[in-house]
């Protein structure tokens, strides 16, 4: 998938984006991993799972709150 970034970055540049991944209790709580680019791919899956992800953009202030589900 693909995403846009933050309309605002609190005045300082984006570091990493962590992506968030529902194991089926519709808790992101963990993220799955920290990319650098606005885009991201799952080869791993299970038939008949359904899989879903929010994304966070970082930087020195700190972590933004995470986007609609993906």
């Amino acid at each position: 998938f693909e995403f846009e970034p933050p309309l605002s970055d609190g005045g300082l540049s984006i570091t990493k984006y962590n992506i968030y991944e529902d194991d089926g209790d519709l808790i992101f709580d963990n993220p799955l991993i920290p990319i650098t680019t606005l885009s991201h791919s799952k080869t791993i899956t299970i038939p008949g799972k359904v899989y879903s992800f929010k994304v966070s953009a970082v930087n020195n202030l700190g972590e933004g709150k995470l986007s609609e589900v993906f």
